[in-house]
Order: C-alpha cells, then sequence, then structure tokens
C-alpha cells in the first residue's frame, strides 16, 4: 500500500464544502484543528463522542436552506423509516471519513493482538446511539 497522498475525488471535494456550507468555515476549521490535536494520541472511545457531537451539531444545523447539499440529504434520509444500523452507517461514513481525510489524519487503528479497528466505526456508533440510556 501506497503512502502517496490522493487527489480528492469530485464527491470528497462536495462532501468537504457542503459541511463547510452547512456549519460555517470557522466551526469546520476548529474541528479540523482539534482532531489533528488529538487523533494522534487520543483514544477511541473518547473520540468517537467527539466525532458523533461534530456530527449532532452539523445536523442541527440543517434548516431547509440548504439545497443541493449532500450532506443534508445524508441526513434527511437516514431519517427515513425502516433504515437499519448498518445502512445508516453507510451513509455516514462518507462524512465522517472525510472529516479526518480534511484534517490528515487516520482513522483506521490496530489494538495490540492486532485486531483492526476504526474511529470513524467509533464514531458512527456514538452518532447513532447519542440519546442511547441504557441504565434507564
Amino acid at each position: 500500500m501506497s503512502d502517496e497522498i490522493k487527489p480528492m475525488t469530485s464527491k470528497q471535494k462536495k462532501i468537504s464544502q457542503d459541511l463547510i456550507n452547512l456549519v460555517s468555515s470557522e466551526v469546520y476549521e476548529t474541528w479540523l484543528s482539534m482532531l489533528r490535536e488529538l487523533v494522534p494520541w487520543g483514544r477511541t472511545h473518547r473520540l468517537g463522542v467527539l466525532v458523533a457531537g461534530m456530527i449532532q451539531y452539523a445536523c442541527s444545523c440543517v434548516n431547509g436552506n440548504h439545497t443541493e447539499n449532500v450532506v443534508v440529504d445524508i441526513f434527511e434520509e437516514s431519517a427515513g423509516i425502516g433504515m437499519d444500523y448498518e445502512e445508516q452507517a453507510e451513509l455516514f461514513s462518507p462524512i465522517i471519513e472525510q472529516l479526518f481525510l480534511d484534517a490528515g489524519v487516520g482513522w483506521k487503528r490496530v489494538n495490540y493482538h492486532g485486531k483492526r479497528y476504526s474511529v470513524v466505526d467509533q464514531s458512527i456508533h456514538e452518532y447513532l446511539h447519542w440519546d442511547a440510556m441504557p441504565w434507564e
């Protein structure tokens, strides 16, 4: 596998631009700065909550004024009835991966047993279970 940086696809550029349009460039740059600082040494279960909060915030910015915005389309599609966890995870994966790509930090990890895991997967889990309180 090459360490060469690949140019962004048009879909990736669209996701980045649409996130910026949704949350503002100032907020987006703050998120990227946070990821650059925290991801290299951060614990996955804590980073997952952080990124899930970013996605929750982006969702709260949807107000009907965003036309032709792929990120808004994903939020609206995910609200559809009958979507299971895997379908929703597949929807949100490109958004969260793009956050990490734009920040220039990796999201794939390997534990000390050699098992692969992902900060993106943890972030999706935290986002999709944001309101879950199993102790209730």
